[in-house]
């Protein structure tokens, strides 16, 4: 029995074991299977490649990239949302009277005549995230002011329209650079459409995000809106096929706003057949959950998750935004996927078509970290105890994050900038016998990068695993320590 010389985090928000289990998210209700389960009897086959996937970008573009060099930036949140008239002391604070916010949105709805991204390369993109590790892409094709970021026939408010001087495709043309360098693609939709005169009816002033009139008092107007939405969703599958449907605008659902994502979720799988669908908050046709900002369950659950979060402190672009530093990056990824999920990364190109160079500086400090430790990240799947805190050495903790690629373990041991390598590394959950809860006799232990696996290190048993250090390291290493546990 293992003496008390550790702490365990298990800072769950709840215990999910059960396929009729409600559980909180970022103040999201969602039901654990339930819902999903009683129109997708069956599991996508396509949720276990993704799995694997781990890391993936979130690329967050559209008209509303222009807005911090076009108005004072006070807006807790720039894309789309200083619109939103509910939403307004966070992110509009000085719009006070519907007059004033009526200019606004004239003024936002314009910002389609000047958007035109001259620099845009989207497979500068491409090259960099694939270099990080990222795995798979998602961007926004049309975000909740109904801008459309791709080639559709049935509105003209867009890229492609007669009144934006831009005339690219950028949905089609990042979509086709990301596939041509390997990533798995997928198309993000705003169920909502601020534009859309059968969404926020011209003439009467809309208070909040949800439609600005009744649908089930007018659903004739609803139904010109629904199939508008439903006609969209099947334009963008049959002209790029995406792997992954994900919808945003969770309020958007049944009984008072049913958009019909039976037939969506249906039409969508006879153009592919394996299309995830990411309904999110939605309950229904949502394949897998997407917590935001921060909402990592520190522990797994059985259905599939990914977090999604910024890179700095908005979705879209934002001049002189702050940036998540590499460390607290490492650890958001290390945390999701110890834990079973995903991390969407999220990132907002200037209104140039550029990427931010603060981000592209994240990506190639991750492209440096993943060249050694990659082994350790993609395909893995969680192992108990997830993530750990040894305090048997009084001196310094010990952060451990574990993952699992068939019967190899690694052990991410964090490691503070400036800071000296202990003699001797505790790891409490593993004995002679298990690693957590995993029958296994340890063999031989290592430190990645895979070109020094051959020097073993040395180590012995005291009820739990004490590895010993060289007293030099000749090895590149930054941000973690990374262990191999082998048999």
């Amino acid at each position: 029995m293992l003496k008390p010389h550790y702490i365990l985090l298990l800072l769950m928000v709840a215990s999910i074991t059960t396929t009729s289990t409600i559980y909180c998210i970022n103040n999201e209700l969602y039901p654990s299977g339930g819902g999903s389960a009683s129109h997708s009897p069956t599991i996508n086959p396509a949720l276990d490649k993704w799995k694997g996937y781990k890391f993936g970008l979130f690329i967050h573009w559209g008209i509303y990239s222009q807005l911090s060099d076009l108005m004072p930036v006070e807006a807790s949140d720039l894309a789309s949302w200083p619109m939103d008239w509910g939403s307004r002391q966070n992110n509009n604070p000085k719009i006070t009277t519907r007059e004033q916010m009526k200019k606004y949105r004239d003024f936002y709805f314009d910002l389609n005549k000047s958007f035109n991204p001259k620099r845009f390369d989207p497979n500068i993109w491409a090259s960099a995230a694939w270099e990080a590790g990222m795995r798979y892409v998602v961007m926004t094709t049309k975000h909740h002011d109904g801008f459309n970021m791709y080639h559709t026939k049935l509105d003209d408010y867009g890229v492609m329209g007669k009144d934006c001087p831009f005339k690219r495709d950028a949905f089609g043309e990042t979509m086709k650079a990301f596939k041509k360098r390997g990533f798995s693609t997928g198309a993000y939709y705003s169920k909502a459409d601020w534009h859309r005169r059968d969404f926020w009816e011209p003439n009467t002033f809309a208070e909040s995000r949800f439609p600005n009139y009744e649908p089930m008092s007018n659903p004739n107007l609803w139904k010109s809106f629904v199939n508008y939405t439903q006609g969209q969703v099947q334009e963008i599958m049959e002209q790029y096929a995406p792997d992954i449907l994900w919808f945003d605008g969770g309020w958007i659902r049944p009984p008072q706003s049913d958009l019909g994502m039976a037939n969506i979720s249906h039409h969508a799988k006879q153009v592919k057949k394996d299309v995830i669908v990411v309904n999110r908050a939605g309950a229904y046709f949502e394949d897998y959950l997407t917590p935001e900002q921060g909402g990592i369950p520190f522990a797994t659950f059985e259905k599939p998750w990914e977090v999604c979060m910024t890179m700095a402190t908005q979705w879209g672009y934002k001049r002189d935004d702050v940036y998540k530093s590499m460390p607290e990056l490492i650890h958001l990824l290390l945390s999701a996927i110890s834990n079973g999920g995903n991390l969407l990364l999220d990132v907002g190109p200037d209104p140039d078509g550029q990427l931010p160079r603060e981000a592209l500086d994240r990506l190639k400090e991750f492209s440096k970290w993943m060249k050694f430790n990659d082994q350790g990240i993609h395909d893995t799947v969680p192992i108990y105890p997830y993530h750990f805190i040894s305090t048997v050495n009084e001196q310094t903790n010990q952060v451990f994050f574990l993952t699992r690629r068939d019967r190899q373990v690694y052990a991410f041991m964090i490691i503070k900038e400036g800071e000296k390598l202990p003699k001797q590394v505790y790891m409490p959950f593993v004995t002679e016998r298990l690693i957590g809860d995993l029958p296994f006799r340890l063999n031989k232990v290592y430190i990645l990068p895979l070109e020094q696996q051959q020097q073993a290190l040395s180590f012995h048993f005291k009820e739990y695993l004490i590895i010993n250090l060289p007293d030099k390291l000749d090895i590149p290493y930054q941000y973690t320590l990374t262990f191999k546990l082998s048999e």
